[in-house]
C-alpha cells in the first residue's frame, strides 16, 4: 500500500528534494514507496511543530479577540488531517516501531479535536482539572481506531506508557479506560505497567470528582454541558454511580503505585512521589478531613501549632519571600 495523503505527501517530497545526497523527485508515489517509516513521521511531526510555532506567534501579537479568532480559522494546524496522515503511516507500516510513535503522537491531537478552546491549546495554557477532556465527539473515532491499533498491534511496545498519559483526562469514558486497564493488565514493561495503574487511578478519582459535583446538584452549567457532550445515558450513570466505591477503587490503585511501582521515574520525580502527593491530600487536605498538623513560630519567636486552636475559629495566611 502507498500513502496518498496530500499533507504527507507534500512534506515527504520536501524533504527528499533537500536532503543531502537525494535527487529531486516530481512525482508523489515513488517518492512515498522509497522513504522509510522513520522519515516519513520525521517530516509529519516536524511539519506540526513548526506550523503550531508560527501560529503561537502570531496568537501572541494579536491585539483584539478578533484577530485571533481569524488567525485560528485561517493559520492552526488541522489536526484531522495530521492524524489522518499518522493513521496512514501506521496502516503502511503495520507492527513497527514507527507505526507506535505515529499513533501515540497522534492521541492527544484527537483528544484536542474535542477541546472547547482551542486558542488555550495553541498557547499552551490548556486546564482541564475541572471538565476532562470529552471523547464523545469528532476526535471519538479516532481516539477509538488509535487505541485499538495500539492495543492489537503494539502491547508490548514501550510508548504505550505515553498513551496512557496522552488520555489521563479521558475519565468520562469507558474507552479510555478499557484502554488503559489492558495496558495495565497485558504489558510486559515495569515502567508501562506503572504509568497505566497511576493513568487508572487518577482516571477513577477524578471521575468521583465529577460524580459528586453532579449529584450535588450546584453548578447547573456543568450538567448541561456534560449533557450536551455524552449524552443522557452516560449522565444519568453518572448521577447515580457509588462515588465511596469509586473514588476507594482509585485509592486502592494508588497504593499499588507506591507499592509495587514507586521506582518508574516520571517528569517530576518518581511514582512513588506522585501517588504519596495524592494520596496525602486525599486523606488531609478534602472536605470534612481534619486539618495536617502545623508547627511554627510566631513574631515574638514563641513556638505554636495548630491544633493548640483546635475547637477555635482559625484564619490561615501563608506568606513568604523568595
Amino acid at each position: 500500500m502507498q500513502l496518498t495523503h496530500p499533507l504527507l505527501a507534500l512534506g515527504i517530497v520536501l524533504l527528499l528534494v533537500s536532503a543531502p545526497g537525494l535527487r529531486a523527485v516530481t512525482t508523489q508515489e515513488p517518492a512515498l514507496a522509497k522513504v522509510s517509516p522513520d522519515a516519513q513521521f520525521l517530516v509529519l511531526k516536524t511539519g506540526f511543530d513548526k506550523a503550531m510555532q508560527d501560529i503561537q506567534k502570531e496568537l501572541s501579537k494579536a491585539k483584539t479577540a478578533a484577530e485571533r479568532s481569524t488567525l485560528l480559522a485561517e493559520k492552526y494546524p488541522k489536526p484531522e488531517a495530521y492524524i489522518a496522515s499518522a493513521l496512514a503511516i501506521a496502516e503502511q507500516s503495520p507492527k513497527t516501531p514507527a507505526a507506535a510513535a505515529c499513533l501515540v503522537w497522534a492521541l492527544p491531537l484527537a483528544a484536542d479535536l474535542d477541546h472547547d478552546n482551542i486558542e488555550e491549546l495553541v498557547l499552551g495554557v490548556r486546564d482541564t482539572s475541572s471538565v476532562p477532556l470529552g471523547l464523545q465527539k469528532s476526535g471519538s473515532n479516532s481516539i477509538a481506531e488509535i487505541l485499538n491499533t495500539l492495543l492489537q498491534d503494539h502491547i508490548n511496545d514501550e510508548l504505550l506508557g505515553d498513551a496512557c498519559r496522552a488520555i489521563s483526562g479521558a475519565n468520562d469514558t469507558t474507552l479510555a479506560e478499557n484502554f488503559v486497564s489492558k495496558v495495565k493488565d497485558q504489558s510486559p514493561h515495569h515502567a508501562v505497567k506503572g504509568n497505566a495503574c497511576y493513568t487508572l487511578a487518577k482516571m477513577y478519582l477524578q471521575r468521583a470528582e465529577l460524580a459528586q459535583k453532579l449529584q450535588a446538584g450546584d453548578d447547573a452549567q456543568l450538567k448541561t454541558r456534560l449533557q450536551k457532550m455524552h449524552g443522557d445515558a452516560w449522565l444519568d450513570a453518572m448521577s447515580s454511580c457509588d462515588i465511596t466505591a469509586m473514588h476507594k477503587k482509585g485509592e486502592d490503585l494508588l497504593e499499588a503505585v507506591e507499592s509495587n511501582y514507586g521506582d518508574v521515574k516520571t517528569r517530576t520525580g518518581t511514582l512513588a512521589d506522585a501517588a504519596k502527593h495524592d494520596l496525602f491530600e486525599i486523606r488531609n487536605l478534602t472536605i470534612g478531613k481534619h486539618a495536617p498538623e502545623i508547627v511554627g513560630q510566631d513574631l515574638d519567636g514563641k513556638t505554636f501549632q495548630l491544633s493548640d486552636y483546635r475547637g477555635k475559629v482559625v484564619f490561615l495566611d501563608f506568606w513568604g519571600f523568595w
